[in-house]
């Protein structure tokens, strides 16, 4: 009867010993299942984070402007608009100019007839201008005795001028051709008609010995 409680209760405790092996290795299982479900998540995030930490940044890459910059400034204007061209107005028959270096100059006599307009003019041109520079002591003294035989020079043939006589010497006014160079244009014609005129009476003198 001892022998067959002990049996009983022998088996008893092995069953109770195996249920809780049993139990025991189930929450092992259990336990382990879930920590590598927990380990997933982990380990993936982990790698996410490394792939990311890994990949290059996008690079802007910078791209020339579209945009075509128009200038906003007008051209300049001129301040003065082009002068028109001027027409010139044929002159009438019979018009005669009041400048004499428009006259005409195809005889001979017309050649005398205009240089001794451009004389006349010349002359009243430049006599005021003359007295008014002596009178301010703008003059060469040329002698001290109150006559004066000199001729004139190849220089002085050229020059404008006027030889004032007084009771103290001899004085020479000359306008400068820089600072008078209308009358100078006077001068000239009258040079150049001076050469023609001097040339047609040769030519003329000769025709009148020929015949």
């Amino acid at each position: 009867m001892d022998s067959r409680n002990a049996i009983l209760m022998a088996v008893g405790i092995g069953a109770s010993g195996l249920l809780v092996g049993l139990l025991l290795s189930r929450s092992d299982a259990a336990g382990a299942g879930d920590l590598a479900l927990a380990a997933e998540p982990a380990s993936a995030i982990s790698s996410d984070s490394h792939e990311f930490a890994l990949a290059p940044e996008p690079q802007e890459v910078e791209r020339p402007s579209s945009r075509v910059t128009v200038p906003t400034e007008s051209p300049a204007v001129p301040d003065h608009p082009p002068a028109a061209p001027t027409r010139v107005e044929p002159k009438p028959k019979g018009y005669v100019s009041s400048d004499p270096r428009e006259l005409p100059e195809t005889t001979l006599d017309e050649m005398k007839g205009k240089r001794a307009r451009l004389e006349d003019t010349l002359t009243k041109k430049k006599r005021p201008i003359l007295a008014a520079r002596y009178q301010e002591g703008i003059f060469e003294h040329l002698s001290d005795k109150a006559s004066w035989s000199g001729g004139e020079t190849e220089k002085q043939r050229g020059e404008i001028y006027s030889v004032f006589l007084e009771w103290n010497g001899v004085n020479r006014v000359v306008l400068p051709r820089w600072q008078y160079p209308e009358l100078y244009e006077y001068k000239d014609e009258i040079a150049r008609l001076d050469k023609l005129i001097a040339d047609g009476d040769r030519e003329l003198a000769l025709k009148l010995r020929r015949r």
